[in-house]
């Protein structure tokens, strides 16, 4: 049981190699020590052990468990059976090791920070700059070293079997190239919720930034920078865990506004996933029987993948219209078509320009939209430590604010051919609808919005008149020249643009 089971790819740590031991009970390599006997066909186990694995099915980790059960197998002559477990099936790191420890599973791969609680000593081996280069971490780990790191295990319910190479981990910068100790002097580096870790970026004289890490749920903090690009990843990274947990969620703080909610939507389908998500705002909407706005109109999605593409999305805020849908109303000089908020006078009313002015906008379903807006912010604010809308109206602009991304992996539940066969039942029932107006066209969620997509990935982005004369100046480019190639410079772009303040 002394072969070594090596992969190019794993978790990293600073400047330096981290090292995964795999682990079982001691019961277990007693028994597989004695089990050598010639491969025998069709034939029953009679023992029958469960790997944890926390990574993907194609995971090289992954990969690496079941040559080792295939090996176990073969050797034992059939008589020893080891089921690996993937995805984090049977929980996370943490979780796996406790269970080893108390006989729960019987493998299990880990990192060391993991198994810290079974070995102080295992600490040593995540300190940075401990080797020169791969050859010389395989000579400690394979050497003395870490015979006696493997040792000092003995007596916390685990046994480790061998090492696994999980790569470096490197610092990263936006701001600044980060060549020497020096360049790490005042920033702020985020890092795995352990006190090893922390004191680590101190002593290198960079302030560490927790992130909290627990299984399927991640916090970030957004610093206030680009709010689409931070959701992007928020949701991207979201996507990541659920393929590996069957769920994620990242609850992102202190983020900018993330612009087009339904993006975020799209991009969980495309992937494969169910994707939900929402966001705070300032205070921008009274509650429920109330004339002060206090509430923000919090919008949320949600989306359900389909192999074809044709995604079911719904992005909707918690008011009965946006104030980007009462803009441009009032822009093209429209009314809502239906009442969206009160006037100056308290009355409801359809006129975009007077609900802009009262800030009264209405929620959605009444005291519905209300209450599902307040407990948006409240889950939002909890699960990422970031503001609230109150909070948020207090900076004076909308800034800061709080957004969740949530992804869901549906093939744990069934195969894609077997979720598109619901999806595709329910969108034919659906379209089976006999519409209010003769001839009218019954849509699901998110089918307007694809048919936009396709139309301006050919023609062109549309921009009002406005809008477009506003980006000009804003790039103070002539008109027709490098601005253009943003909606397409063929004539059909030219004439879609131009549709634009009267679609």
């Amino acid at each position: 049981m002394g072969r070594r089971y090596r992969t190019g790819a794993g978790r990293s740590v600073t400047g330096r190699r981290y090292a995964a031991a795999a682990v079982c009970l001691c019961g277990l390599v007693l028994c597989l020590s004695g089990c050598r006997a010639g491969l025998q066909t069709g034939r029953t186990p009679e023992f029958v052990f469960t790997y944890a694995e926390n990574q993907t099915g194609d995971y090289p980790t992954t990969a690496g468990a079941r040559y080792f059960a295939d090996r176990v197998k073969e050797e034992s002559g059939g008589r020893i059976e080891i089921l690996v477990y993937a995805n984090a099936e049977l929980g996370d790191e943490n979780a796996a090791v406790e269970q080893v420890r108390f006989g729960g599973i019987d493998f299990a791969r880990a990192s060391l920070s993991s198994l810290n609680a079974c070995s102080p000593k295992a600490i040593v081996l995540q300190m940075p700059y401990l080797y020169k280069d791969a050859e010389h971490m395989w000579r400690v780990l394979d050497g003395e070293i870490g015979a006696e790191i493997m040792a000092s295990f003995e007596g916390s319910g685990v046994v480790g079997l061998s090492w696994y190479d999980a790569a470096a981990r490197s610092f990263y910068s936006s701001k600044q190239p980060i060549r020497d100790i020096t360049d790490l002097q005042g920033m702020k580096i985020r890092v795995q919720d352990a006190d090893y870790m922390e004191d680590m970026v101190r002593c290198l004289g960079a302030e560490p930034e927790v992130l909290i890490s627990s299984g399927a749920f991640e916090r970030w903090d957004g610093h206030r920078g680009f709010g689409p690009l931070n959701c992007r990843m928020a949701m991207d990274r979201a996507c990541d865990l659920a393929k590996q947990y069957g769920v994620g969620l990242v609850a992102l703080g202190n983020n900018n506004h993330w612009l087009r909610g339904a993006a975020y939507g799209f991009q969980a389908a495309d992937r494969g996933m169910i994707g939900i998500c929402w966001t705070n705002a300032q205070p921008n909407m009274p509650a429920w029987g109330a004339k002060d706005r206090r509430i923000g109109n919090n919008p949320i999605v949600f989306a359900v993948p389909r192999s074809n593409g044709k995604h079911i999305v719904v992005d909707c805020a918690m008011s009965q219209f946006s104030y980007g849908a009462l803009e441009n109303a009032r822009m093209k000089g429209e009314k809502m078509p239906f009442a969206a908020g009160y006037d100056t006078k308290g009355e409801l009313t359809t006129d975009p320009s007077e609900i802009e002015k009262t800030w009264r906008i209405l929620p959605t379903g009444y005291w519905k939209g209300s209450g599902l807006s307040i407990l948006f912010d409240l889950i939002g604010a909890i699960l990422s430590g970031g503001n609230s809308v109150a909070q948020i109206g207090a900076l004076g602009d909308e800034i800061a604010i709080t957004q969740i991304c949530i992804a869901i992996d549906p093939s744990r539940a069934g195969s894609v051919e077997e979720n598109d066969r619901i999806a595709d039942a329910i969108i034919a029932d659906l379209k089976a609808s006999e519409p209010v107006v003769p001839g009218g066209e019954i849509r699901y969620p998110g089918e307007r919005e694809t048919r936009v997509m396709e139309e301006n990935r050919r023609l062109g982005v549309p921009v009002l008149e406005d809008k477009w004369e506003e980006l000009l100046r804003m790039y103070d480019a002539p008109e027709g020249e490098e601005v253009e190639s943003l909606i397409g410079t063929s004539e059909a772009a030219n004439d879609h643009k131009k549709s634009a303040g009267k679609a």
